[in-house]
């Protein structure tokens, strides 16, 4: 089953950051077409969401499995920035 229909207005999470590859077919956990669901919700809720895809890379492409070494770099400082734009302690 594609994971589109689980993803409805008023579900999508209201800070979020996804990283996907966009040829991940591992166990049909994380599709694109499921990627692009949760960002059509969120736009629908107009929720603070980021959908970064790299197109050639698989799951886990971040990871030493799968590892895409340019991708992976992409990806740690898309996630760090988010944390330190979002997440920094007061007065950091």
């Amino acid at each position: 089953m594609s994971g589109e229909g689980r993803y409805r207005k008023g579900r999508a999470a209201s800070l979020l950051l996804v990283l996907a590859g966009g040829a991940d077919t591992y166990h049909d956990c994380c599709l694109i077409g499921t990627m692009r669901a949760m960002e059509n919700a969120a736009r629908e809720r107009r929720a603070n969401f980021a959908l970064v895809v790299y197109p050639e890379a698989g799951h886990g492409f971040n990871l030493r499995t799968g590892l895409r070494p340019a991708d992976a770099e992409d990806a740690w400082r898309r996630a760090n920035e988010m944390v330190r734009t979002h997440f920094a302690a007061p007065g950091s």
